[in-house]
């Protein structure tokens, strides 16, 4: 299960299964966690991609939105990060 991994901090096989999961069915919860995995492993504009797939999907979703503000926030606070968003 790829919440286990991820509170095992095992974001790397976390990823691996959520990718082939989202290539498979894109499910907007699996998109969001597979954005809290790029998250934690500092992939900023994956991740921004990630949570923006899926709050697209869900707009309504108080967390997508959530954690798409989290990017938004780290773009303002570190503008050195901009450059890798904006790679993506």
């Amino acid at each position: 299960n790829a919440k286990i991994l991820i509170e095992a901090g095992a974001y790397d096989l976390a990823i691996a299964q959520l990718q082939q999961a989202t290539a498979e069915n894109p499910d907007p919860n699996d998109l969001y966690n597979l954005g809290l995995c790029f998250e934690a492993i500092g992939d900023f504009g994956l991740a921004q991609n990630t949570y923006r797939e899926a709050w697209q999907a869900e707009p309504e979703n108080l967390l997508f939105a959530q954690g798409l503000g989290r990017i938004e926030r780290l773009r303002r606070e570190h503008p050195q990060l901009q450059r890798q968003l904006e790679s993506r």
